[in-house]
This record gives C-alpha cells, structure tokens and sequence, in this order.
C-alpha cells in the first residue's frame, strides 16, 4: 500500500527507548528486592537501615543518630528519708529533693555520627541476540538475580569480615589465643553462654534475645539475637547435650520437628560458613588478622550492630559492539559502619582435632 505523503509515522524509536527506560526501572526494582529480601544471613540479622537523609552519589553521606540514654533522668528513693537508691540524677546515698519534688528535666540530646557513600558493587553481562525473544527475557531476568545474589553474598563476606576484626567489639577468646573446644558441649557452655551474658548485661537482648534498644521501635518486637556459626561448628552444636541428651530423646525430636533446631537459648542459629577461613571448599571467607592456625569465627549479635546505607542504580542496556548481544552494566553505592560495638560478640575458637 502506498503511502500518503501526508501521512505522519509513529517514532517508533521514542517508544523504543521510553519501553527501555521502563524495563531499567524495572530491573533496578528487582536487584533492590533481591537484596533487602529477608534472608538468614548477616544482611537481614545484623544490618539496618536506621540513617536519616538521601544520597545521590558517591561521597555522599546520611545521618545515624541515636538518643543518648544519660540525657533521660531517673531517680529511686525512699519516701520517709529522700534518700536516692538508684538513679542519675544524684549520687546514690545522698538525701535528694523533697520527696514530692518534680526531677528536673533536661532536653534529650542525640549522638550524630555521619555514615559516608564511599563504596560501590559493579556487575556486567551480556543475552545473545540470537535467542528468542521471550528466552532473552528470561536469561536477562534470571541473570540479575543471579548477580543480586552475588552482590548480597560479597556484603555478607564485607560485614563478616568487619565484624570479626573490630576491636571495639566484644570478644571471647583473641584471634591468637583462641578457645580451644574439646567437646561439642564446650561449644555452648563456653561460648554460647557467655556471649549471651554479654549481650544481656550490655542491654542489647532481654533474657529471651529480643532486641532492647534501637532507633526502629518495631525491633524489640520482631528481631532476635543471632548467632552465626560455620558449617562444620554447627554440625558440631547439634551433638551436643543442649540438642540431645540433656533434655531427653523424646524432647529432643520435638525440638527438630517443630524446627526449634534453628534456637538457641532464645537466639536464632544460622550458618555462615564464610567464617571459617580453613574451609578448603570455599573461594571466599573472611580474614581473621593476627589468627592463630585453624581458627575460625562465630558472631552473635543484633540489628543494631550495623548500619548500611546503600542504593542501586537502574542498570545500562545497550546493543553490544563486538558481538550480537545486548549488555547490562550495573551498580550499586553505598556506605557501611559499625555503630554499636555492645550489639555484638566475637568468639575465637579451634574445634576439637
């Protein structure tokens, strides 16, 4: 059919590239699900994302503030006498105010630390032109969750990494002088407990290791302690006593099948095998500095241990230069800090030979 001169013809490359813009948001919405989805892992157990503020790029920063418990007064007394028990605003023995005596308040104050953009995760890779359609959809939608998956493994390591070799920390054994197991039992009476006391006398847990303090209120609530162990310390754990024999066979196969194997003294239990840099089988673990040979790592702590900060940005599609292909380039910014040393302990340990 011939066509009128008059006639106007859709720019059928504006539509093109609105479709494409689209699909990048799209794509970005996805990698951003795949890494903030909630998980097992050090990303959902231990990092939040309590900051105030927005970045754009990187050398960006936001904001972490906390309350400073001592601006908040309180004060224990007895009636009769207006001595002070306990509290802050006196020295505890001294008579105080007249005992209907309002206690004088001072503003709440706030800690500010500044939480800087200074790190990016990259990826890349190609679909082929000369697979279907519809099949070059599905490679590039399962090729970004894929490098999702990848970018969540790398933070994971990145934070372990952190964690493990942060003095300010709290700590049960050093990476030179580690506690040396000689049964699995001593797994969780020497380090299991203590890292639970410390955590409860620090006020990071209650005695059941729910979250006490936070920015996020939602988090006494909905979070527990976690403790973190490699593989082959948790196929260590589950022979001991706490599982077995201590509490007897029958509740014993109650606890697997009600899936409580997954608790520990009120904490969730979670493998991260990343933390044993022997493990052989494994191209990527932490670094334990100063470690002694066959030491290995378990962390046990909260979400407020971390705090990240991070943005992905909607990827790059364009038509390959030396090949029949589309490729996708990709990246994400962000910033990461330890902001609450007494959220977390670090145990040092050497299994049984």
């Amino acid at each position: 059919m011939a066509i009128d001169e008059n006639s106007q013809i859709a720019n059928v490359g504006a539509i093109g590239n609105a479709g494409a813009q689209q699909m990048e948001v799209a794509y970005a919405a996805k990698m951003a699900a795949v890494l903030t989805q909630p998980m097992g892992d050090m990303t959902t157990k231990l990092v939040n994302e309590d900051f105030a503020g927005d970045f754009f790029k990187i050398g960006d920063s936001v904001s972490i503030t906390k309350p400073d418990v001592n601006s908040v007064k309180f004060e224990f007394g007895e009636i009769n006498t207006g001595k002070i028990l306990a509290g802050n605003t006196a020295d505890v023995g001294t008579n105080g105010a007249a005992k209907d005596a309002r206690i004088k308040g001072t503003y709440a104050a706030f800690t500010k630390n500044i939480l800087t953009i200074d790190k990016y995760a990259k990826y890349a890779f190609a679909v082929s032109r000369l697979t279907k359609a519809e099949e070059r959809w599905n490679e590039a939608s399962g090729n970004l969750a894929l490098e999702a998956h990848n970018l969540r493994t790398g933070h994971n390591l990145l934070t372990a990494n952190m964690i493990v070799n942060d003095t300010t920390v709290q700590r049960i054994g050093t990476p030179a002088t580690p506690i040396e197991l000689a049964t699995a039992d001593e797994l969780f009476t020497k380090v299991i407990i203590p890292a639970k006391t410390k955590l409860r006398v620090a006020g990071a847990i209650a005695s059941d290791g729910h979250i006490t303090y936070g920015s996020n209120p939602q988090q006494g609530v909905n979070d527990r302690a976690t403790v973190f162990v490699p593989d082959n310390a948790y196929n260590l754990l589950l022979t001991s006593e706490y599982f077995t024999r201590a509490r007897g066979t029958d509740l014993a196969d109650k606890r697997v099948e009600g899936k409580s194997i997954d608790r520990v003294l009120g904490m969730d239990l979670e493998i991260e095998a990343c933390l044993d840099p022997n493990n052989a089988d494994l191209e990527h673990k932490v670094t334990i500095t100063g470690a002694a040979e066959g030491v290995m790592a378990v962390v046990i702590g909260t979400k407020n241990l971390v705090t990240r900060a991070s943005k992905v940005l909607p990827p790059d599609t364009f038509v390959s230069h030396d090949r029949y292909a589309d490729e996708y380039h990709g990246l994400e910014i962000y910033g990461e800090k330890l902001v609450e040393p007494k959220a977390g302990v670090v145990a040092f340990i050497k299994l049984p030979a």
